[in-house]
């Protein structure tokens, strides 16, 4: 972790704040900590099942914002 980056994002005040703190949803944060356990128990992905995830991520994305 490089916690020195956290000092160059600069918020334009509490409603920026506001507008992130709201994507960490109890959701989201369940799946951080159930990734960080993974990790932790030394579970790891290789190269092409990091890729298939992050296509599918995209994909999901892409489906739920396009209109």
């Amino acid at each position: 972790m490089r916690p020195e980056l956290v000092d160059e994002i600069h918020l334009d005040g509490d409603e920026e704040d506001e507008a992130i703190q709201r994507l960490f949803t109890p959701e989201l944060l369940a799946k951080i900590n159930a990734a960080g356990a993974d990790i932790a128990a030394g579970n790891f992905a290789t190269l092409e099942q990091v890729d298939a995830r992050i296509a599918a991520t995209r994909a999901e994305w892409i489906a739920a914002n396009n209109p």
